[in-house]
């Protein structure tokens, strides 16, 4: 799938150097010393395989950088049986949050456009979000799920991350054919919500 790009609001500088973006904290279920254990044990090799990505490419060709992560983010599962395993929900969060937190640091790198990236951040957080919901029946939106650290994005960002948070969403099923659709609605529509919001909203 492609997007358009819109304006480059800073300029081309290249992949040198180290991202802008900091890591944020973990989500709320994550903070006994176990579970942050595990979460930022996730988080090192979700930052490698976006870097890995980065690496084949220069920031004129963004685009085919932007696909590659996504389908490579797309193949994060969390676990079997992770129902019973708060550490393993965690480090799986924490691989997803690791993939975020380097895209920041590439988009503000290359100057690319905020909404490109609000997109790429929906997809990645909202197939977490469904994936956890699913798995467990329904999350809070803090529960799994950290807010990213945004790095230099505003209103565009927001607006085209709102807008494919909620499609990809309500379109999402996993690998096991169960729908997404069912958790952002109803029951879990104000779930829901805040988790698109704290993905999209910039401060």
């Amino acid at each position: 799938m492609k997007w358009a790009w819109g304006i480059l609001i800073v300029p081309l500088l290249g992949f040198g150097g180290e991202a802008s973006a900091q890591p944020g904290q973990p989500p709320r279920a994550c903070r006994g010393a176990e579970e942050r254990g595990a979460f930022e044990e996730g988080r090192a090799p979700g930052r490698a395989l976006a870097r890995g990505v980065a690496d084949e490419a220069r920031c004129a060709h963004l685009e085919q950088v932007a696909e590659r992560v996504l389908r490579k983010a797309r193949r994060l599962r969390p676990p079997r049986g992770f129902r019973k395993n708060r550490g393993a929900a965690c480090k799986h969060a924490g691989n997803v949050v690791g993939v975020i937190v380097e895209l920041h640091g590439i988009w503000a790198r290359c100057g690319a456009a905020c909404c490109r990236e609000g997109q790429l951040i929906a997809e990645i957080t909202g197939q977490l979000y469904c994936d956890l919901s699913i798995d467990l029946g329904g999350i809070d939106a803090d529960e799994f799920i950290p807010r990213p650290v945004q790095a230099f994005c505003g209103e565009a960002f927001q607006t085209c991350c709102d807008a494919r948070f909620s499609e990809f969403t309500r379109a999402y099923t996993d690998d096991e054919g169960q729908s997404c659709k069912a958790y952002t609605e109803g029951e879990f529509s104000s779930a829901w919500e805040d988790a698109r919001g704290e993905q999209c909203s910039y401060d």
